[in-house]
């Protein structure tokens, strides 16, 4: 496995930053990162973006997005809703970074569940720059957009585990097995069980990483 910067090899490893690669990762706010490389920050659901040189949105829920970020940085914002418009499918080269834009949607199990994040409503995004891919899944459940990415390498993995109208600990596991990233860093959770549930189910197949 590349090296991690990490001056041990631990399960379920603590720290602030992530350096790999000379790419750095870290996390600010419930699900956002800023990956930073040269002298250049991508933010990916970044509540406050004032460190951020090129700033990217899933979705527009308030634990990820605030309405008054558009007024001040609109011309460097990219999302499905405000800004520079993207959709899935879209790929992005702006500076160091190339950027892929993903489907993040609930799946409509039956009737009775209707979905919080709705198909086009949200994205997930693949960044690479340095030759280092970060892969932001976005609020997603475990879709068949997913799972079809198995054949892609995917260095660093952000994926949502606790369920409530994302993957809970299992289905995030099992987009583990499928995508097998060499770092996978556990977001959008609030209960540390949580976390515990998921890197013991996930530990054999990626390093898992909790950001501080």
């Amino acid at each position: 496995m590349e090296s991690l910067c990490l001056e041990y090899a631990d399960v379920g490893v603590n720290m602030k930053t992530l350096i790999f690669r000379d790419v750095k990762l870290r996390l600010n706010g419930f699900a956002g990162i800023e990956i930073g490389y040269a002298n250049e920050v991508l933010c990916i659901d970044v509540l406050e973006p004032k460190n951020c040189t090129h700033i990217f949105y899933t979705h527009s829920h308030p634990r990820h997005y605030r309405g008054d970020i558009a007024q001040r940085h609109s011309p460097k914002i990219y999302s499905p809703f405000t800004g520079n418009i993207v959709k899935p499918g879209d790929e992005i080269q702006i500076g160091f970074f190339n950027v892929k834009v993903m489907y993040a949607y609930n799946r409509e199990i039956d009737i009775d569940r209707k979905p919080i994040h709705i198909k086009g409503s949200c994205t997930g995004y693949i960044a690479t720059t340095n030759n280092v891919t970060v892969y932001h899944m976005g609020d997603t459940d475990l879709i068949d957009e997913i799972i079809e990415l198995k054949n892609i390498k995917i260095d660093i993995l952000l994926i949502p585990i606790e369920g409530l109208n994302v993957m809970n600990c299992e289905e995030a596991s099992e987009a583990v097995k499928s995508l097998r990233p060499a770092i996978t860093i556990p977001i959008h959770f609030t209960d540390i069980n949580s976390f515990y549930r998921f890197r013991d189910l996930s530990q054999p197949y990626t390093q898992i990483v909790m950001l501080k």
